[in-house]
């Protein structure tokens, strides 16, 4: 997954903004062209990583993400992450949506351990950020211990959601007896359903 970030000085007098884009070591494939029958979106965070208020767009996984700020700000921790307010408009969907219905060991994919999905929850809540989803994609938003989290949406319009939201609905699955691999409890993999038209998918994937 590409993996940059671009830089914009806001010159608010003006309202006028330039940019340039930061170098990076490579550029690599995308892992998927399509999931779950949709598109693949990279997750895009946008927002100031220092008390100056310089605003940086980020791209990749959470983790992916993570890694590229501290080599920008060694000493960076989440908590200081101010997202962009700049262009926001309220998007439909923007509520707290409950699970509808999960499906257990869908489309062959397979299974993720319990203690893997449990840290890439504990990303998601460290992130505390509003994360968006195009219409009719796949995002995934965390790849951490050989577990892939998905975000998915259904609708023909881009949603939002609170990273904190997808980690109480990937912990809800967690919770999901069901979904556990026979003979192998502590392997799980699933696709969880929410009333907004968007879902959730965990999986084990080794690249993660």
């Amino acid at each position: 997954m590409r993996n940059f970030h671009i830089r914009f000085f806001g010159l608010m007098a003006t309202g006028v903004f330039a940019g340039f884009k930061g170098t990076h070591d490579s550029v690599e494939s995308p892992r998927h062209e399509i999931f779950n029958g949709y598109k693949v979106a990279p997750l895009t965070i946008r927002g100031s990583i220092a008390s100056d208020g310089v605003e940086m767009t980020f791209q990749g996984t959470i983790q992916e993400i993570y890694k590229e700020i501290l080599g920008i700000r060694p000493d960076f921790s989440w908590d200081q992450f101010q997202p962009s307010m700049r262009g926001r408009s309220k998007p439909l969907g923007k509520r707290y949506d409950y699970i509808d219905h999960v499906l257990c060991h869908v489309q062959g994919l397979p299974p993720a351990s319990k203690s893997g999905i449990n840290s890439n929850s504990q990303n998601l809540n460290n992130l505390a950020t509003d994360l968006t989803s195009d219409s009719h994609s796949c995002t995934q938003v965390s790849c951490l211990e050989k577990t892939a989290i998905w975000f998915c949406n259904d609708n023909n319009w881009y949603i939002e959601k609170n990273s904190i939201e997808l980690a109480d609905q990937v912990n809800s699955i967690l919770e999901n007896s069901n979904c556990g691999t026979s003979g192998n409890d502590d392997l799980i993999q699933a696709q969880a359903f929410l009333t907004g038209d968007w879902n959730i998918i965990i999986n084990g994937d080794d690249k993660c």
